[in-house]
């Protein structure tokens, strides 16, 4: 890991290509220091960091922040043996009116789509808490946490469900917009004052959302002004394989084509190898397309290996890398019966001689 020295440090957790609204909501709710199952404010701030950049969101959360975070559940957890129940039962009380919805992917006009902002605002305190017991481990907990992830596991599409249904209600909305209306901020459908194209353009160049403040610059910027730390991983760009986990076996060669986020949708051509951070349910059409699949992030529950072993075709997931490394147009060979992505021939980058 590399990365620089400061007061916070701060570790990517996963990449996605939410809209704006739908990132707000998430720095917004985990930010907020008034959640119903804590006491007292988190000391570490920022606690979460998002970027936009390359065409995706980068989820950056405060190491000590988040090791805080978990220490108060756990505590919960233990001094209050109804806790984990009163989780479960929080959960399903908060997405019972928009369960429905996202599931449905529904498409909505603007005065029921802030009616589904605000009550998914308003579940998102125990939707966080599911999401963070449900990484710890029975040993941390001192209790058997199955029917948290029993229910994580079941509202798996919860959050890549919620941001279809925001962004194409604003792409109804607002279609002169197309798919700058991803740009659209909260205050701003609220209040219905939307921004011309040559600033919803500029947001969807790059951007940096620290707690609720937009910020026009790139994280590596915004952290050496700040004093903060980012933990990266050290990526060797000469490397001719890069290892992953098994999605689903096989074995294709094919040229790379890199879909980063939603900008990317209609770029893969038959026959292709998609790569991404991680594929979400609108992905499905761009993956029909390719001969395998290639990602950063996942595990074999993940959306990449369900609709690999649909589709039955070959994916290696959870390479960490190979968006850094894997170019558009290199020739590869995806050997999932060893989890081996084989670089065969890279792409020539034409450069000017002046």
């Amino acid at each position: 890991m590399v990365g620089l020295k400061g007061k916070e440090v701060f570790e990517k957790l996963f990449a996605r290509d939410f809209c704006m609204i739908a990132l707000e909501i998430a720095s917004k709710s985990e930010s907020r220091n008034d959640k119903p199952w804590m006491e007292e404010k988190n000391p570490h701030s920022p606690y979460i960091l998002i970027e936009r950049a390359d065409g995706t969101c980068y989820v950056w959360y405060n190491k000590e922040g988040v090791s805080w975070t978990n220490r108060v559940l756990a505590q919960r957890v233990k001094s209050d043996k109804a806790f984990l129940k009163k989780v479960e039962t929080k959960v399903r009380e908060g997405i019972k009116f928009i369960r429905p919805i996202y599931e449905e992917q529904r498409i909505l006009d603007r005065k029921d789509l802030l009616i589904f902002i605000d009550e998914f605002l308003e579940a998102y305190p125990w939707i966080e808490a599911m999401w963070w017991i449900k990484s710890m481990n029975v040993k941390e907990l001192g209790v058997d946490n199955s029917n948290i992830v029993k229910l994580r596991d079941e509202t798996e599409i919860l959050s890549a469900g919620t941001e279809i249904v925001i962004r194409k209600s604003l792409e109804k909305l607002y279609p002169k917009l197309r798919i700058l209306s991803s740009m659209i901020r909260l205050k701003e459908l609220k209040s219905d004052k939307i921004p011309s194209k040559e600033v919803l353009g500029e947001r969807m160049k790059g951007f940096v959302i620290s707690d609720s403040d937009l910020i026009l610059d790139n994280l590596n910027n915004f952290a050496k002004q700040n004093s903060y730390g980012l933990q990266r991983i050290e990526v060797d760009s000469s490397v001719s394989e890069i290892k992953g986990e098994v999605g689903f076996r096989g074995k294709v060669k094919g040229v790379v084509c890199k879909v980063m986020g939603h900008s990317d949708f209609g770029k893969i051509k038959d026959g292709q190898i998609l790569v991404s951070p991680m594929t979400m349910v609108d992905f499905l059409p761009e993956m029909k397309k390719a001969i395998a699949f290639i990602t950063d992030e996942g595990g074999i529950t993940c959306h990449a290996s369900i609709v690999a072993r649909e589709l039955r075709k070959p994916c290696i997931i959870g390479t960490r890398v190979a968006t850094q490394i894997l170019k558009n147009g290199d020739l590869v060979e995806v050997d999932v019966n060893e989890g081996i992505v084989r670089i065969i021939e890279r792409k020539e980058v034409k450069r000017s001689l002046y």
